[in-house]
């Protein structure tokens, strides 16, 4: 019996790869990552933004100080979030001024909603309609942010 001799040429894998027809990716490892983190950041948006809209019915259901400052409360976590994400994804890609600048307008303009709710409310010269459509009005600018 003789024993066959092994060949490099010969020896085959169940993986072969055609480099006409299955070109490699050009993604880099570090764009991956960061589509990756992209994904994660915009899930953890999501559940936030939905939590803040659970939130916001129970104010609008209960008009109480309680419901308020949590109302409040995770509109700024929503704001920091978002606004990390951003930063960190913009920092590899430069933006140019006026972006930013659109970014930190709508960010003064949810902090101005929310002062004048809280304003409204605690002085209760605004009708329940009034409160209402700060509410609405600063989730429209949390979405703005958000796409």
């Amino acid at each position: 019996m003789r024993i066959q001799e092994i060949n490099t040429r010969k020896v085959t894998s169940d993986f072969v790869v055609d480099d006409k027809k299955n070109k490699m990716s050009t993604m880099k490892f570090e764009d991956a990552i960061e589509s990756e983190i992209s994904k994660v950041q915009d899930n953890i948006l999501n559940e936030m933004l939905a939590d803040i809209d659970n939130t916001a019915q129970k104010l609008k259901e209960n008009l109480n100080i309680e419901n308020l400052l949590s109302y409040k409360k995770k509109v700024k976590q929503f704001l920091q979030n978002a606004i990390n994400g951003m930063f960190r994804r913009n920092k590899r890609e430069s933006i140019d001024i006026r972006g930013r600048k659109k970014i930190y307008t709508i960010i003064d303009k949810i902090n101005d909603k929310l002062e004048k709710l809280t304003m409204d409310f605690l002085n209760n010269n605004s009708k329940n309609i009034d409160l209402l459509n700060t509410i609405e009005e600063i989730r429209g600018l949390l979405v703005d942010i958000y796409s």
